[in-house]
């Protein structure tokens, strides 16, 4: 078990100011068997109240609304939690994980790489998916910029290249159409300056989740903190939002997690 301190800063800034600003926040670390959340703090920039519940992937959701101008938007959050892999639960795999979603939709590339992968149908599932991610690491690039926020697993493979979000939504992709039962996550890593995206595949003889991050080509460990899972990034989103006006925007995101010694 690994004690560890967490810190997630996201800002907005507007153009010029807005109005009737909705918006959903998924950026609170989700309280599990192995991972348990101490000392949660939060702060909003202009400060209204949150409305809190669960969505259907087991997510906290926290949702307001500011009413009156603004040109800046800050929602702070910080902790203490104890990571433990292996304390895991056992849990039946809902049937959504097993199906294609909107961001993990196979396509005839995903399909023809799918068929060169080296890997045995024999195989336990987790055996093959380690064997998937192996596949995909040592096919697709790392490279910022080349994607977005809403690239397909489908476009991002056909270029090539991207980032964390595009690895876990091609590898998700790769095992659901293996057989393999596979979601999206969203949180944050050691040595990280902003938020991170991994998956997780269900093993059907455990009955457990186990995570893999094909970004690293490695398991998942207690440096690894959980703020939202979902289908694909779409059900992830940490901050959504909908306002009134005609401004522009820009985002920038932090998130530091280190150990207490």
């Amino acid at each position: 078990m690994r004690k560890v301190k967490f810190f997630y800063r996201m800002a907005l800034q507007f153009s010029q100011p807005v109005w009737q600003h909705s918006f959903s926040l998924r950026a609170f670390p989700l309280r599990l068997p192995e991972q348990q959340i101490c000392g949660l703090t939060w702060s909003l920039e202009p400060d209204v109240p949150l409305t809190f519940q669960r969505d259907c992937f087991g997510n906290v959701v926290g949702s307001g609304r500011f009413e009156s101008p603004h040109s800046q938007f800050q929602y702070e959050m910080s902790g203490v939690a104890w990571l433990d892999p292996a304390r895991k639960n056992q849990e039946r795999c809902p049937a959504i994980y097993r199906y294609p979603s909107a961001a993990c939709q196979m396509t005839e590339p995903l399909q023809h790489f799918l068929q060169q992968c080296p890997f045995s149908e024999d195989a336990a599932e987790f055996a093959r998916a380690m064997q998937l991610m192996d596949c995909l690491h040592g096919h697709f690039q790392y490279e910022a910029g080349v994607t977005s926020a809403f690239t397909t697993a489908g476009d991002a493979f056909a270029q090539g290249r991207g980032v964390c979000q595009d690895y876990a939504q091609i590898f998700i992709t790769l095992c659901r159409a293996s057989g393999i039962a596979a979601r999206y996550v969203a949180g944050m890593i050691f040595g990280e300056g902003a938020t991170h995206a991994w998956a997780e595949v269900y093993d059907t003889a455990q009955q457990v989740w186990l995570g893999l991050d094909p970004t690293q080509n490695n398991l998942t460990d207690d440096g690894y903190l959980k703020l939202a899972q979902g289908r694909d990034y779409l059900d992830c989103r940490l901050n959504r939002g909908i306002f009134s006006g005609l401004a522009a925007q820009t985002q920038d995101v932090y998130g530091n997690l280190e150990e207490v010694l």
